[in-house]
């Protein structure tokens, strides 16, 4: 089911698999994209990724693949 990814979404989870986890900042920055576009792709495949933050704000908090 990853051909119905959209690239950017693909290359988030690559991103993911290679480095563990990031947060939006660093995965917007690796991946050259603003961090509304990679929040707007979390919340497309939140099926595959988990958010390790105590809330949806914490600073300290990272998405990392889902087991």
């Amino acid at each position: 089911y990853l051909n119905e990814l959209s690239e950017t979404q693909q290359r988030i989870l690559a991103y993911l698999g290679k480095h563990g986890s990031g947060n939006t900042s660093a995965i917007a920055k690796a991946l050259k994209l603003d961090r509304a576009s990679v929040q707007r792709n979390m919340k497309a495949i939140k099926n595959m990724v988990v958010w390790t933050g105590s809330s949806s704000r914490d600073p300290q908090g990272k998405y990392k693949l889902a087991e």
